[in-house]
């Protein structure tokens, strides 16, 4: 059945770009609490006391650990501009496959079967949604696959996962 299909379409999407956002999020977490404390306890009650879920949020984590870069690592922070704004959009990718729902109705249906597109829209609205083409999942998976791949890069190159876990 389509509706089937559309609903396991979104859910791969979310939960891989999901997966990918909370491992970005604990690498910069590690990253900015090895800079400050080079103690390995020290430096985990850091991340779950202070950069933990609990307290502060995605994109001040995000600000943190850019602050970290342009101060300390100014060449990886001014060579990795693309990298960071990526970080953005990560972000607010995020938020909508987070707190969206799936959009299920004849356009839609028509969109999936010809397109491969899905429309995620607020929980009780009437419009159209947001549209996910292929195109623009790839593009989204792109940028949250490589930032990944960066931040665990920074993270290793700087001893901090070596000596946190």
């Amino acid at each position: 059945m389509i509706n089937s299909d559309i609903y396991q379409r979104a859910a791969f999407i979310r939960g891989h770009f999901i997966n990918q956002v909370a491992f970005i999020e604990k690498m910069m977490e590690y990253f900015t609490a090895f800079h400050f404390c080079r103690d390995r306890e020290r430096a985990m009650e850091m991340v779950d006391f202070l950069t933990g879920d609990r307290f502060v949020s995605f994109e001040s984590k995000r600000n943190v650990f850019e602050l970290v870069l342009e101060h300390h690592f100014k060449e990886v922070y001014n060579s990795n501009k693309e990298y960071r704004s990526f970080l953005t959009t990560i972000q607010n990718e995020r938020n909508k496959l987070a707190h969206l729902t799936v959009l299920i109705d004849e356009q839609s249906i028509d969109d999936f079967v010809h397109k491969g597109s899905i429309y995620l829209i607020k929980f009780g609205e009437k419009t159209k949604g947001i549209e996910y083409s292929k195109s623009h999942v790839d593009d989204i998976m792109y940028k949250v696959n490589v930032v990944a791949e960066w931040v665990k890069d920074l993270v290793e190159n700087n001893n901090a996962l070596s000596e946190l876990t």
